[in-house]
């Protein structure tokens, strides 16, 4: 859903409504869980935005519905207030401003009565926000002459922040660059004070703690202020709680790479073979190199540096297979040596490799790709290749001693 945002930020609306439907689908078909319940009222407000008032109307029914079957008689009334507004332009082309505007106050309350509440799994709901476009379109108003300029935010192969195509340089480092990463890398929350200093100064005393905490980002600012310009990357601070609170749109690589992967699976399990290879293929080419390696010994960056390096495995070892299907086996020995570059021990890609081979008609390329296999599965596990493999390398080596 955090990917879903981004799109409607930069108003692809119709990748955010794919997007928040495939979250929908993730969570599974149960018709009284919150996470379908959150799911079902965002679909409602972003698609009511988009001007499909009808689906909008069937999304906003649905969440009132599983709302009182929770014991949630307020979300299920915003809900069915919603619904009723959408009805009254279900027949129309666009809907009047002054109901686009109900449907956001509706929506902004019902963030407010969640976030009061603390309702389970709450960050699937996003604040939905009309852009200038959007206003002037409803409005029937012209368009604006100055648009601010995009931000975008590089975490693959190094960190990097760029600000209307022009990279910024003379970023902070040390902990104030480090905290900058952090922040960047949870753009779109407001994260408290304790959070940050559990992350940077876990084993510190408190009040020593946010003595450094309240120096570092005071040094982080300043630094931005010189570094960014009058179009920076403006840190708010709410109640405790600080984040980036940019007007203009935000772009962050692992956002991308995500959302790309998420479709490129959708594709493939509808059968769209080439369009999820070039998904895929998108994916791969945002994916210049591990997740900040300036963080590579900061522990809180770890478990995203794991999670984004096996999808990019996985992404690789689809790639693969994919290729074999459409019969592009060069292709597909390609993607196969690359994964094996980083995970040499995947005796199911040595394996898909031989097949590749003979398909080609390579036969001693398919019992090197064995010997490798039979070297690396030793060197980094200690294991012998199961005993399919073992077969599969005596029945090519049959083949080439017949054919000699």
């Amino acid at each position: 859903m955090r990917a879903a945002a981004q799109h409607w930020q930069f108003e692809n609306y119709s990748e955010s409504l794919m997007l928040q439907t495939a979250a929908t689908q993730y969570v599974g078909a149960s018709q009284s869980s919150w996470p379908v319940l959150w799911s079902a009222a965002q679909i409602g407000v972003c698609t009511a935005f988009a001007g499909e008032a009808s689906a909008a109307r069937e999304q906003f029914g649905r969440a009132s519905r599983i709302a009182m079957r929770l014991g949630q008689p307020v979300v299920a009334g915003i809900c069915t207030s919603s619904e009723s507004l959408c009805a009254l332009f279900a027949d129309t082309s666009s809907a009047p401003w002054i109901i686009i505007r109900s449907l956001c106050s509706l929506h902004e309350g019902l963030m407010e009565y969640i976030q009061l509440n603390q309702l389970p799994h709450a960050d699937m709901c996003w604040h939905v926000r009309t852009s200038e476009r959007q206003s002037a379109r409803w409005q029937g108003g012209q368009l604006p002459t100055r648009a601010q300029p995009e931000i975008r935010i590089s975490t693959f192969g190094g960190f990097g922040i760029c600000i209307g195509g022009r990279p910024i340089a003379g970023l902070p480092t040390g902990r104030s660059g480090a905290l900058l990463r952090y922040l960047c890398t949870h753009q779109g929350q407001m994260l408290h004070c304790d959070e940050l200093l559990e992350t940077f100064w876990p084993e510190v005393d408190p009040e020593i703690s946010r003595n450094r905490f309240h120096y570092t980002m005071h040094t982080l600012r300043r630094s931005l202020a010189s570094a960014c310009g009058e179009h920076g990357l403006p840190i708010a601070h709410s109640e405790g709680r600080y984040g980036f609170a940019p007007e203009q749109p935000v772009w962050i690589d692992t956002d991308s790479f995500r959302a790309l992967i998420t479709r490129a699976r959708h594709a493939e399990r509808q059968q769209h073979v080439q369009q999820a290879i070039a998904l895929y293929l998108e994916a791969m080419a945002i994916y210049r190199g591990e997740f900040l390696p300036e963080s590579r010994y900061e522990s809180w960056a770890e478990a995203s540096r794991t999670q984004l390096r096996d999808l990019h495995l996985g992404a690789l070892e689809r790639l693969g297979y994919l290729y074999v299907m459409v019969g592009n086996i060069g292709a597909a020995i390609d993607q196969c040596a690359r994964l094996l570059e980083q995970d040499s021990s995947r005796e199911d890609i040595h394996q898909r490799l031989m097949h590749c081979y003979i398909a080609l008609g390579q036969r001693s390329q398919a019992l090197q790709q064995y010997e490798r296999c039979v070297q690396s599965l030793s060197s980094e596990l200690g294991l012998e290749p199961l005993p399919e493999t073992i077969q599969l390398y005596e029945s090519i080596k049959g083949l080439a001693l017949a054919a000699a």
